[in-house]
């Protein structure tokens, strides 16, 4: 429904249609959403579920940074974290 007449729409060439089948179009949305959230199937709050996940993941990415940079300064500087400066003449 919704794809169709989106297609109508852009090859409509009076302004005047084109508005009113718009106009139409977003009302038909509006209506789907709506019904959808009163049945209970959009969940509200996605976008905070999303930000917390993205957070959550670079907190982890930098967790694996300092672990390798820990890991590394074991195997390779003895335990010294700063033994790249002694490599350095």
């Amino acid at each position: 429904m919704v794809v169709d007449e989106s297609m109508k729409v852009r090859s409509e060439l009076d302004r005047e249609k084109r508005t009113e089948s718009i106009g139409r179009l977003v009302n038909y949305i509006k209506r789907s959403i709506y019904a959808r959230r009163e049945q209970g199937t959009v969940q509200d709050g996605l976008g905070y579920q999303a930000s917390l996940g993205y957070m959550i993941s670079k907190v982890v990415a930098l967790i694996n940074v300092l672990v390798q940079f820990q890991l590394l300064s074991m195997s390779v500087g003895r335990g010294n974290v700063f033994w790249g400066f002694k490599v350095i003449p």
